[in-house]
């Protein structure tokens, strides 16, 4: 999801993609820049979930992650 993943969707011209780690309860928010390419990406663990393609978007964390327990 990091290399390969992140190449194809910089190719295709995605503009933001999350990695959801389960286990460590944290999700990774990838944007895309000017370059074309990503940034290095934003831990979330906590709280709202920001996205720059959708921004109403009120995705929480602890909606994400319900039910694992």
């Amino acid at each position: 999801d990091r290399t390969e993943k992140k190449a194809i969707y910089e190719r295709n011209g995605v503009a933001e993609y999350w990695i959801v780690d389960a286990q460590r309860r944290e999700i990774l928010v990838f944007q895309r820049m000017a370059d074309g390419g990503f940034d290095a990406g934003a831990t979330v663990s906590g709280g709202r979930i920001p996205s720059g393609v959708m921004p109403e978007l009120d995705a929480r964390m602890e909606d994400v992650f319900s039910g694992l327990d």
